[in-house]
């Protein structure tokens, strides 16, 4: 991790001592002939050209030329690189963490150069009108360069690197001071977007308060984008008698991001802004609304990944309300109590060690639960909606996907996007020691050192190596020694600290779960089993809940669940949670449909011929 420094250069020399040109056109061209093949590599051309130039005797209307030519090929550049770090493993490979490190100085050495432009205006005693264009363009692109970088530290769930917000709320100030806030920066012909220093300013300030480090993986970087549309429901007021008391104010005199409002951080503020966000909620809750019942009308199979996309962005709709709407700072005091902590990730990780690491056998459970005898193979057990052709190619195909789903742990895999791995084609024997070593490791257990606890959950950290999916939203399994039962929690925050130290915090969500086997009704057939996780075994239990892979099960479907002595059948209801890989839902009992006891009656025959 870098210590990224955003101190302005002192020391300056004539651009030729760089081998610049003083034509900007001449770096145009240049930077037509990188290689853009190589994102890396181009990358690094670039920010040394800025650099250079930052360091270059330049007035500051041929300096901004310059940057003006530059800044859409590093951004470009810089889009490219962060697409491969925005949703890897954490903490950052040490490939990952050099591209991180180049987009962050691309942004900064950006920010240095406009920075620089607004110093050198700024020292005149009086801004000429026909400056005034320039003053509010790289106010307005300097604030959004360091804006890039806080985004690409939360996209990764570093700690905001040291000066950025005293400079940003600086440019703000000054801007404030100076009237400057509401004028337009000055756009093309053709463009209808009306840019003002005070629109990205705010957009900045919502995407600190809506906490970063709570968000999963690469939603920050969607959100941004969203916070900047909306930044108009934002109002920034100065503290007076009559100013009402708000969730959240920045102090713009301060190195410091937005804090909750309590009576002693207030104190301790010099030049505060409350920040009136109470439209936006109300802006929120009406897209809850819109998401909401735009989940309940997509009923279609065929619809199931884009009712998952929705159920995602109506729960991150849902958490904002609740985070910028809060009307306390924490709900559950904290306890510093220190101890190991052993820890595994992912729901099917969390299945097996909940289960005593038992072999996951459902459909021979099945059979021996519907005709009390001790089936020896797999071969002919396949639950199928009847009439269903046994020689056709789908049935083969679905062999060869069963084969893959019930071989225990060699197909257990369920980090986030995807829930198992299904491959028709034959393993090598190779390819199978590979797979089994991939699984060791997902199953496994690491060992975490508890930092704190509260009555919602634990705050645990380590010094990990990259292997593990360790991602917010992920459903985990943690307990302090071999004897003592296995909790159920969920990663709700995440931070990468110096030395890539992992420090997450755990929402605590069931004790004494139980590790069951489910499968999904649908239109007469049903689907294979996968590992699923239920908080109490009495199914008649009000407050039961069951934990789901999120791609194959939504609200309203109906599923068997298989606890391996007995079957039973749910309707999921209302969502408690949901990630990429796993939701929690409350369920009701529903009746076994008919296509169901046909299967079975006519299992139960085959068995008995």
């Amino acid at each position: 991790m870098d210590n990224l420094c955003i101190k302005l250069p002192e020391e300056f020399h004539a651009p030729q001592e760089f081998g610049l040109d003083s034509n900007p056109e001449s770096i145009q061209k240049w930077l037509a002939e990188l290689p853009l093949a190589n994102t890396q590599q181009s990358a690094e051309e670039v920010l040394t050209l800025i650099r250079e130039l930052n360091r270059s005797e330049l007035p500051p209307l041929l300096r901004y030329q310059h940057l003006k030519v530059i800044l859409p090929v590093a951004d470009c550049l810089g889009e490219i690189l962060r697409s491969h770090y925005s949703g890897a493993l954490l903490p950052l490979s040490s490939k990952n963490l050099k591209k991180h490190s180049v987009v962050s100085n691309l942004s900064n050495a950006l920010a240095t150069g406009f920075r620089l432009i607004e110093k050198q205006l700024r020292e005149h005693n009086h801004i000429k009108w026909r400056e005034k264009g320039l003053l509010v363009t790289c106010l307005y692109l300097a604030i959004q360069q360091l804006s890039n970088i806080l985004l690409d530290y939360y996209l990764v769930y570093f700690p905001e690197p040291q000066k950025i917000w005293g400079e940003i709320n600086r440019l703000y100030s000054y801007a404030e001071k100076h009237q400057l806030l509401d004028t337009v920066v000055p756009q093309g012909e053709n463009s209808s977007l009306e840019l003002t220093v005070s629109h990205i300013y705010k957009s900045v300030l919502m995407l600190a308060t809506a906490s970063p480090y709570h968000m999963m993986q690469q939603e920050a970087l969607n959100l941004r984008k969203y916070f900047y549309q909306v930044a108009t429901h934002i109002k920034l007021q100065k503290h007076d008698d009559n100013t009402p008391m708000l969730n959240f104010v920045i102090d713009i005199n301060q190195d410091s991001h937005p804090h909750y409002v309590t009576d002693k951080n207030i104190k301790n503020m010099s030049n505060p802004r409350y920040i009136d966000i109470h439209s936006i909620v109300d802006h929120f809750k009406t897209l809850y609304i819109d998401a909401a019942t735009n989940e309940k009308s997509q009923n279609d199979v065929a619809q199931q990944q884009g009712d998952l996309e929705n159920r995602l962005l109506q729960d991150t709709i849902n958490r904002l309300i609740k985070t910028v709407g809060r009307d306390q700072e924490r709900q559950h005091e904290r306890n510093s109590i220190l101890g190991e902590i052993n820890l595994s990730i992912g729901l099917a990780a969390s299945h097996y060690h909940v289960s005593n690491e038992s072999p996951f056998n459902p459909e021979l459970d099945e059979v021996r639960i519907y005709t009390g005898k001790q089936p020896g193979t797999l071969s002919s057990l396949a639950l199928n909606p009847v009439n269903f052709d046994n020689t056709s190619d789908e049935r083969k195909k679905n062999n060869s996907r069963q084969q893959a789903i019930f071989c225990d742990k060699a197909n257990a895999l369920d980090i986030w996007d995807q829930t198992f791995t299904t491959n028709s084609d034959p393993q090598t024997s190779a390819s199978r020691q590979n797979r089994s070593n991939d699984v060791k490791k997902i199953m496994a257990t690491s060992s975490w050192t508890q930092k704190n606890t509260s009555d919602g959950g634990l705050c645990i950290f380590c010094r990990s190596d990259s292997s593990l999916p360790v991602r917010v939203g992920e459903i985990v399994s943690y307990n302090k020694s071999e004897d003592d039962p296995w909790h159920i929690g969920v990663i709700r925050w995440l931070r990468v600290h110096e030395n890539l130290i992992l420090e997450i915090g755990i929402m605590h969500l069931m004790s004494g779960a139980k590790s069951v086997a489910c499968r999904k009704l649908s239109d007469g057939s049903s689907s294979q089993y996968t590992r699923c996780l239920l908080a109490s075994e009495d199914i008649g239990d009000p407050d039961n809940s069951i934990i789901v892979p999120s791609s194959l099960f939504a609200s309203e479907s109906e599923m068997v669940i298989n606890l391996g002595h007995k079957i039973h059948y749910i309707k999921l209801r209302r969502q408690l949670l949901i990630s990429k890989s796993a939701t929690q839902f409350k369920f009701t009992i529903s009746t076994q449909p008919a296509s169901e006891i046909e299967c079975m009656n006519k299992l139960i025959k085959n068995i008995n011929r």
